[in-house]
């Protein structure tokens, strides 16, 4: 077996794996009466008149985990309480609908809160 004869194979094979890094994000800025919602952990958010951001990378083709914020801040529900960056808006349980807007935080109808100023997103 002639190991010289591999030689170019390798380069070849070495150069395939250092491919090109695709990478895609999104970002949407939500208005208007309809606005958009998610669903985490049963929890309904609906979003109007904020920015609301989505960012994932794909790396060849294997995605990273997503990144969402509210106005550059991320958000979600932590050991069943609703957050946006270091604000907490209360208990929130399944079934619940969380409405997030330009007006403040609302969970069903009880306004817990206005949205944190926005933050610059890098």
């Amino acid at each position: 077996m002639n190991v010289r004869a591999f030689v170019p194979f390798l380069v070849l094979l070495s150069a395939c794996s250092h491919g090109a890094h695709t990478t895609h994000s999104t970002q949407t800025t939500v208005a208007g009466d309809n606005g958009t919602a998610l669903v985490i952990d049963g929890v309904t958010i609906q979003f109007t008149d904020v920015r609301y951001s989505m960012r994932q990378t794909l790396l060849n083709g294997v995605p990273s985990p997503r990144i969402e914020t509210i106005e550059g801040r991320p958000f979600g529900v932590r050991d069943g309480v609703f957050f946006i960056g270091d604000v907490e808006y209360g208990a929130v349980s399944s079934g619940t609908t969380v409405k997030v807007s330009a007006e403040g935080v609302f969970v069903g109808d009880e306004k817990r809160g206005v949205v944190p100023a926005a933050k610059g997103e890098k």
